[in-house]
């Protein structure tokens, strides 16, 4: 699955991937060559006379991690604290086959995607690339990292970590009545993809909102099909609500089907894809936006890749140990100050 790249500056001042490494472009072409091992200079050149050449690449970017959207993936990352730090390059991979493209060229303070927290100090502070796929790559595998480079051209090497999202869809604006007043608009089929509310009993319902005796509000869903969880309270904003949950669990499933409904809450729905539940199994997520007269309103997401537990960051699946997507930090190969294209 092939994307087209959108990079600031000249067409020669890519870098390629070979063996999972970045080998980059240098400035200097007249400069015999160099060796990097480990992160550590092993021989340096000059460059006429007595002319210093830097040829000590940034660190690797640390702390990668994902937020998945609608069609979107949220990449985000610490930065880094090098005096000559010219900017960041961002990496896409459609097939997890780890050969990157490359996708987007950062400046270090780049408006949009620095993130100030305001503290006074920049300890807590992030970059944040939006990558808008677009809703046809949502339930696809989607790779990323990112590199360092610095004034001179020295190029670090990927990321460690191991960041897979699959975008899936979601909605607002979900309006469910009291099972008791209105029956026929208090249940939501999340497959349906849409913000039409159905029969709590019509066939497909994950879940439906009701009151009790008490009129205690409460969410159901049909038993032996969905198993449902209160993940807790995630703020009152929708997005935050959403993205506050980054994997389905495993266990604490409610053992009634039955739980409060709670405003600021997520729930986490499990939707049985087969005679029984079991790996192949759809996870949803819907947050309580509020109660408005007789009913109430909910966001909601749905992961529609089977068996698929993550909701935000690093995958796929549940029973898969993440791995490296690039060699260990420094391990370059040895190459010369030409143009690598």
């Amino acid at each position: 699955m092939g994307r087209s790249p959108d990079p600031w500056g000249p067409e020669g001042d890519q870098a390629m991937i070979r063996n999972e490494v970045i080998i980059p472009r240098f400035v200097r072409n007249n400069v015999p060559s160099i060796v990097l091992l480990g992160g550590l200079v092993l021989g340096l050149s000059a460059c006429g006379d007595d002319e210093f050449v830097d040829v000590t690449p940034p660190a690797i970017p640390a702390g990668v991690a994902s937020i998945t959207g609608d069609g979107a993936v949220f990449v985000r990352w610490i930065p880094n604290k090098e005096h000559d730090l010219a900017g960041y390059r961002v990496w896409w991979d459609g097939d997890l086959d780890e050969e990157f493209e490359e996708l987007a060229k950062i400046k270090p303070f780049e408006d949009g995607v620095y993130q100030d927290n305001g503290t006074p100090t920049a300890s807590d502070d992030f970059l944040e690339y939006a990558d808008f796929l677009g809703l046809e790559f949502n339930g696809t595998l989607n790779s990323y990292a990112i590199s360092a480079f610095d004034d001179f051209g020295n190029e670090s090497g990927l990321s460690w970590e191991y960041v897979v999202d699959v975008p899936r869809p979601e909605g607002s604006g979900l309006r469910l009545e009291d099972r008791n007043s209105f029956p026929l608009l208090s249940g939501y089929d999340l497959a349906a993809l849409s913000s039409q509310a159905q029969a709590w009993n019509a066939p497909g319902t994950d879940f439906w909102f009701e009151s009790d005796a008490t009129q205690v509000a409460r969410i159901a869903v049909p038993q032996g099909q969905v198993r449902i969880l209160d993940a807790g309270f995630h703020g009152f904003d929708g997005f935050g609500g959403l993205d506050g949950v980054d994997i389905a669990p495993e266990f604490g499933w409610s053992a009634t089907g039955l739980l409060e409904a709670i405003v600021g809450h997520t729930y986490v729905l499990r939707i049985r894809n087969g005679p029984s539940f079991g790996k192949e199994d759809f996870y949803a997520k819907v947050w309580l936006e509020g109660f408005v007269s007789g009913g109430a309103m909910f966001w909601w997401a749905f992961q529609e890749v089977p068996g698929e537990r993550q909701f935000s960051t690093t995958g796929p699946g549940s029973d898969q140990q993440p791995q490296s997507v690039s060699l260990e930090p420094g391990s370059f190969e040895s190459v010369s100050f030409e143009e690598v294209r």
